[in-house]
């Protein structure tokens, strides 16, 4: 399933986690919103990581929204490319 991820987080060494930890699983679409592809258990995980070790405050936030595959056909996007996305293999 594909989710955009967005957050608004004050303090830099916190903001840097969720960043670093997002560019394992997506690709970097703005400074602050990410498009991923992931499974459930890849989505729980990215969660517990934010409650257990980022410890937000209650000024911060981080939105999750569930991208349908008919509607991420229909995602407009102005400005800036696309970068072409990569392909890993394993041999």
């Amino acid at each position: 399933m594909l989710y955009l991820i967005s957050y608004d987080i004050e303090n830099n060494k916190k903001r840097q986690k969720i960043a670093e930890l997002l560019k394992g699983y997506g690709e970097r679409v703005q400074y602050s919103v990410f498009e991923c592809h992931l499974t459930k258990n890849e989505l729980e995980k990215i969660k517990s990581y934010i409650l257990k070790e980022v410890q937000l405050e209650k000024k911060d936030s981080v939105r999750i929204y569930l991208i349908c595959d008919a509607c991420s056909k229909k995602v407009i996007s102005i400005g800036k490319p696309r970068e072409a996305k990569r392909s890993y293999f394993v041999i």
